[in-house]
């Protein structure tokens, strides 16, 4: 109310008095009862005024400019507090000010889908490990490819050199999307090598050194002393006892022969007759020496039994060709290998009644021998040295 009636009964007749002035300001606590109205923005709020101090208290105006006070207290039933009266909003805008662009409400977070790789595009699309999201689409950065699950560059990863699982070869780099080697190695498919120092690929390709004895240097294989490298394959070979390079490189022995001292010499238990080697023991033509054959007898044929001609071979023994050999010598008889006629070439000797390769060891006079991969043997026609054979198998008897 902007005025206040007030209504006096005196002697019987009712007078009509001005109201007061409004108060003006908070400093004007007096005057007689009244109602002060005090406004707040746009709701009013009334206080009770009694005389004398003990009216209510006037808050001074914040400032509006338009003269009004604001009492303390409780607002009107249609306003809330000040802070609703700003219209503020606990927890921010309901969209979470998310709005605009490529942001969307991800989990709860603002998120810019168009850059981000856990939500490229929209909520909830990932990318691959190594990808990244660009203008919402998931890809591989400039110049690299997708070798699922990572981004690659081609044209250096030796793993997908050129394209996606074309690997290079160990020690080979990728350069340009090519597999090649550094300069001044050579691409040997498995490796690149120095062909000039690579023991394993010497002056070319695969030209592998003896792996015991041999080196490579200047593009050749070379052997410790007393070795030498004979043929392909660069091993380092005993010239003064390897039967198939007996002296030289290449000179080889014949079957009935081996090599000692760099010449061939028959085979232990044989004896040189002209060209060739014979067992004197068990041989028709040549029984007990070079010259000395059996005769038929009577029209019947004569066999040559421990050197000696005899009508019929004796019991433990066995006929070939006319000479009579012992059942048990034939699982070491070169000639007789496992039975009649069945010979072993020059590299090879008869143990357990089978030919088997052999090489003499070098650098050793005896067993165990650490040139032997296989088993090491006495040389039965060489007591200063020993054999060894490339399979694991008896020594011959």
């Amino acid at each position: 109310m902007r005025a206040v009636l007030a209504t006096t009964l005196l002697a019987g007749c009712s007078l009509i008095l001005d109201p007061p002035p409004l108060a003006e300001n908070a400093e004007d606590g007096g005057g007689g009862d009244g109602v002060v109205e005090a406004r707040d923005g746009d709701r009013g709020a009334e206080v009770e005024g009694d005389s004398g101090e003990d009216a209510g208290e006037v808050v001074p105006d914040r400032g509006d400019g338009d003269g009004d006070v604001e009492a303390p207290g409780e607002g009107d039933a249609e306003g809330g507090g000040g802070d609703e009266a700003a219209g503020e909003v606990d927890g921010g805008v309901e969209d979470g000010g998310c709005t605009g662009g490529g942001l969307q409400l991800c989990g709860g977070v603002c998120t810019d889908v168009r850059g981000d790789p856990l939500n490229c595009g929209r909520c909830g699309n990932g990318c691959a490990a190594s990808e990244s999201c660009v203008d919402g689409v998931c890809g591989c950065a400039a110049g690299e490819i997708l070798c699922a699950p990572l981004c690659v560059d081609a044209s250096t990863d030796p793993a997908n050199c050129g394209g996606c699982a074309q690997s290079c070869p160990p020690g080979i780099e990728c350069a340009v999307g090519v597999c090649r080697c550094p300069a001044g190695e050579a691409n040997c498919v498995v490796a690149c090598a120095d062909l000039a120092t690579d023991d394993l690929h010497c002056g070319a390709c695969g030209n592998a050194c003896d792996p015991i004895f041999g080196a490579c240097a200047g593009s050749a294989c070379e052997c410790g002393a007393g070795l030498s490298v004979c043929g392909t394959g660069g091993r380092c070979r005993d010239l003064l006892s390897d039967p198939a390079n007996c002296g030289t490189c290449g000179h080889r022995c014949g079957d009935r022969e081996t090599c000692s001292g760099g010449v061939c010499v028959c085979r232990s238990g044989l004896t040189r007759c002209g060209g060739s080697c014979f067992d004197l023991a068990a041989t028709r033509d040549r029984c007990g020496g070079c010259d000395a054959a059996c005769e038929d007898v009577g029209g019947s044929p004569t066999y040559c039994s421990a050197g000696a001609c005899v009508a019929s071979c004796p019991a433990g023994t066995t006929a070939c060709s006319g000479g009579c050999v012992a059942a048990a010598a034939m699982a070491g008889d070169p000639l007789n290998c496992g039975g009649c006629g069945r010979r072993c070439m020059t590299d090879e000797v008869c143990a357990g009644a089978a030919c088997v390769p052999y090489v003499p060891g070098r650098a050793c006079g005896s067993c165990p021998c650490p040139d032997c991969a296989g088993t090491c043997c006495p040389d039965a026609g060489d007591a200063t040295r020993v054999i060894c054979l490339e399979s694991d198998v008896p020594c011959p008897a």
